[in-house]
């Protein structure tokens, strides 16, 4: 299962590497979903694989923040985790 939809990433990475960035996503447990559920995050590959680096509720506010930290925006990938994403992990999401 992947989290997101790829085209949904609003990142400027040159090079995704799509298969590495769903592998991500597969493996991500369903703790990690639920914590993010609903918000946008930040994502960016190591050497040893892809991190959440960053998560928000705003698109805009989570790209600002990663501007004043220094972060590179052309090396991250911003997706969000959908609430939908978090139900198929099994999660009892509360109204």
């Amino acid at each position: 299962m992947m989290a997101t939809d790829i085209e949904s990433r609003t990142g400027t990475v040159e090079e995704v590497d799509v298969q590495s960035y769903q592998q991500f996503w597969e493996n991500v447990r369903a703790d990690v979903l639920a914590q993010y559920e609903g918000k946008f995050v930040a994502l960016e590959r190591h050497a040893n694989g892809w991190e959440i680096v960053r998560a928000s509720d705003d698109l805009e506010d989570l790209q600002a923040s990663l501007m004043t930290a220094g972060a590179d925006l052309s090396q991250v990938v911003f997706d969000r985790i959908h609430v939908e994403d978090a139900t198929a992990a099994g999660l009892e999401l509360q109204p």
